[in-house]
């Protein structure tokens, strides 16, 4: 027996129930009444109109489905009112009622017989129960409609409009996002396809040129129409908006996909990126103030260690939808899918998936290509290279040069979109224009390259993976976070095109080690690159800045030295304390050093303006071309190393003694060679760190004695090779360091090559124990400087340090006194 309050709510419920009921009825006849009675005989009813079943006066048109919809309304209501006097009708078993037919037939008094209506009415109730599951998802939509009007806005400004991985991301995410934040706006530079990707999903976008004399002042106008309390800017190049959003008091979410070094932000934007307007001071001011800096990898942010406080980066993988990429595989068979590209069963297809550009390294792959169809026999192999836009002058210059490579080996090459329709797939190398959908190429393709000189751990690995494909790529950056070299693929040096060769020929020859690596590169996906972990973390990242206050502008000056008072107070947590007293005193003990220096540098100068005035100073060394090599011989290489991978470590007093003990005494010239195999992805890390190679400190005595070689009319000439892992940041920080070190006048005399066997000298000063190349008979004689791996090497000159270097030189030439 239910209580009287239970009652009263349930009468109140069926009145609502039996209002939505006289309404929803098609032509009720009116109850018996004393001016109505009810006729004798057999009823009749009119035929119902089409669109009803027999024995129903529901008509479910568009007249009719709505007040329908009202009755379930009002139904559902009565089951919310009468909480926990009455189960749900939707609960089996019930234990009073089994369903609303028969709370309708038991309850006579709440539920009053009309006739007429009677099979509308079962029909309904019928509905209603078939309904379940969409009345209930309408329902939780519409709280989740309530809850998002409470959330603050979003808007979201993306580098641009174009079909590529950076703006890839962004699609995807913000159509996952969407049923968690109030995205209300997308702005973008200017147009582009991805327009019409973005308003499918029904979301607004407005075009905004950051280059336009008002876009700031008209951004702050739409930010503040459209009342947005968070703004999330994509790319390194949005940090304008950054500055706007945090000086408006915003809250704000950057993600950077670019490792740019810190030391070579307006190179990067000016030069690289073409972005005239960007400047450093900009990139540094959003750095600071941004609320919240996503990373997609470890390694991209230890590139910006420093320039932002440390409660504001996260790591965040690029996760990749593969329900789309998985329902593309199986609703599509391969060999059709290659068929349409113009491959046929026979043919080994290699991808190339990217922006054609010179940080993309095209050319390398069309290079080691020629190699492995005219030297390896490789006669079934094609390229495949999907990404060129005619849009940059660079660009376009790039792509010709790739063509020049091809052509001039001897193979063929074309662009798909010149090409008639039964010539596709028919020459060795093959250039498309950027695409905007690129699944068909990943199940095509038997190989997928990623030979990039800069990156930071592009989508195409992820997504290759994700179809079985092996995939070989350059040891850069966060790729190594991504895949272990033979095991889902292989890694690479950059800009080496033998080494990519060698590694597609690998798989070209093993098709069981194809599937093998294939089938590992699937496993990676699922476990580190799962899409709906990525949306949830971004979820909890626009929630958690929501509870906070946004940040407040901080100036250079004041973010210097909060930074200062941090490496004041070492935590235990980054840095033993006892390593950081002798850090300390390392460091009172290299200021006393520097005056020392400087004063020498004086002398030193009167010194060489003497030796100036005296034509030829005496040496018989005047005239000669003397070549110096530049790691662990002008610079102290190694102590570098050992600075930088005992902070990378986090290594105690002791450990970094005996770190130090080990370098310095190594038996192999290589370091990686020196340490454990499971260590060496972890040392070549630290190798490729930006200002890694900038930083370098000389060793005692070198530049003196360079600089007075010169004086004496010697022809000096740094040569040097760019370290493999990192080559295009080795070469650029090692013209930093010469213009820092030397000036500017001494530019002309760095050489920077991997085969020094054809740079022509007399004299060759390096620490290698055996420079080899392609020429077995170079000019200059070896001089090796003093290293411990060199110890062993007999029968050549030896300069054990560099206040010897006239009496070496002279002996390595035959010179006597």
């Amino acid at each position: 027996c239910n209580p009287p309050e239970g009652r009263a709510t349930r009468r109140a419920a069926a009145v609502q129930i039996e209002r939505a009921q006289a309404t929803a009825v098609h032509r009720a006849p009116p109850a018996p009444s004393a001016s109505h009675p009810e006729p004798e005989g057999p009823r009749t009813r009119p035929a119902p109109p089409r669109g009803t079943s027999r024995g129903s006066n529901l008509t479910m048109t568009s007249g009719n489905f709505v007040p329908a919809l009202a009755l379930l309304g009002a139904s559902l209501a009565c089951l919310l009112a009468t909480g926990g006097a009455m189960p749900s009708p939707f609960d089996s078993p019930m234990p009073v009622l089994r369903s609303m037919s028969e709370a309708r037939l038991g309850t006579p008094h709440l539920f009053p017989a009309r006739s007429q209506s009677q099979a509308s009415f079962d029909e309904l109730l019928k509905l209603l129960d078939e309904k379940r599951d969409e009345i209930l998802e309408a329902q939780r939509l519409q709280e989740q409609a309530k809850l998002m009007m409470t959330k603050p806005r979003v808007a979201m400004f993306m580098h641009s409009l174009e079909r590529n991985g950076a703006n890839n991301f962004c699609l995807h995410l913000v159509a996952k996002l969407m049923a968690k934040q109030p995205f209300s706006i997308i702005f973008a530079p200017k147009e582009g396809p991805m327009r019409e990707d973005l308003e499918k999903l029904g979301l607004r976008v407005e075009i905004l040129d950051p280059a336009g004399a008002d876009f700031l002042p008209v951004l702050e106008k739409r930010l503040k129409q459209e009342e947005i309390s968070v703004v999330f800017a994509n790319t390194i190049m949005r940090c304008d908006v950054v500055n706007l959003a945090t000086r408006m008091g915003l809250r704000t979410v950057w993600v950077i996909h670019e490792a740019w070094p810190q030391d070579q932000l307006d190179y990067y934007a000016k030069e690289v990126f073409m972005m005239k307007n960007l400047e450093a001071a900009h990139i540094k001011e959003a750095f600071r103030n941004c609320g919240c800096i996503v990373f997609p990898s470890d390694v991209q942010k230890s590139i910006y260690e420093g320039m932002f406080r440390p409660d504001a980066a996260i790591t965040v993988y690029n996760g990749i939808p593969l329900q789309q990429l998985d329902a593309f595989r199986a609703q599509n068979d391969r060999d059709e899918v290659r068929k349409s590209l113009g491959y046929n069963k026979d043919d080994f297809v290699v991808l190339h998936l990217g922006t054609i550009c010179n940080r993309k390294g095209q050319i390398n792959t069309a290079k080691c290509v020629a190699n492995l169809v005219k030297d390896m026999g490789c006669s079934d192999l094609k390229c495949l290279m999907v990404g060129a836009r005619y849009i940059r002058d660079h660009e376009i210059k790039y792509i010709e040069e790739i063509k020049e490579a091809v052509t001039s080996s001897g193979l063929d090459y074309v662009r798909w979109e010149d090409t008639p329709e039964e010539d596709h797939g028919k020459a060795r190398v093959t250039v498309m224009d950027i695409q905007s959908d690129v699944l068909k190429f990943y199940m095509a393709a038997d190989v997928v390259v990623v030979p990039s000189l800069n990156e930071v751990l592009p989508l195409v690995i992820c997504e290759a993976m994700a179809f079985e494909r092996p995939v070989v790529c350059s040891a850069i950056d966060a790729i190594p976070e991504a895949l272990k070299d033979g095991v889902e693929g292989f890694l690479v040096p950059p800009g080496d095109p033998d080494s990519l060769g060698e590694a597609i020929l690998k798989i070209y020859k093993d098709p069981s080690l194809s599937a093998k690596l294939g089938k590992a590169g699937r496993e990676r996906v699922l476990r580190q690159f799962s899409y709906d972990v990525m949306v949830g973390h971004y979820n909890e990242i626009i929630d958690d800045l929501n509870s906070k206050p946004p940040v407040k502008p901080v100036s250079e000056e004041n973010f210097s030295a909060k930074k200062s008072l941090t490496l004041a107070r070492p935590s235990s947590e980054n840095i033993d304390s006892s390593c950081w007293i002798e850090l300390r005193k390392n460091l009172e003990l290299a200021e006393t050093q520097r005056d020392d220096l400087i004063k020498q540098l004086h002398d030193l100068r009167r010194e060489v303006s003497e030796l100036k005035r005296s034509p030829g100073g005496g040496s018989p060394l005047r005239g000669m071309t003397v070549l110096i090599d530049m790691d662990n011989t002008v610079v102290d290489w190694d102590a570098m190393f050992i600075k930088r991978y005992c902070v990378e470590t986090r290594a105690t007093v002791d450990e970094g003694e005996a770190l130090r003990e080990m370098v310095r005494k190594r038996q192999h010239f290589e370091i990686e060679a020196n340490f454990p195999a499971d260590l060496q992805d972890s040392i070549l890390h630290v190798i490729a760190q930006p200002g890694f190679y900038a930083s370098l400190e000389t060793l005692p005595g070198a530049v003196e004695a360079l600089r007075e070689m010169v004086a004496r009319g010697i022809d000096v000439k740094l040569v040097t090779a760019p370290h493999p892992v990192c080559p295009g940041s080795c070469a650029s920080e090692k013209y930093d360091f010469l213009l820092t070190t030397f000036g500017s006048d001494w530019i002309d005399r760095m050489i920077i090559t991997r085969d020094k066997t054809h740079v022509m000298g007399a004299v060759l000063i390096d620490d290698k124990p055996n420079v080899s190349g392609s020429n077995r008979n170079p000019t200059w004689t070896h001089v090796l400087f003093d290293q411990a791996y060199n110890k062993g090497v007999t029968g050549k000159p030896r300069l054990a340090n560099w206040a010897d270097w006239e009496k070496t030189l002279k002996g390595a030439m035959g010179i006597t006194e």
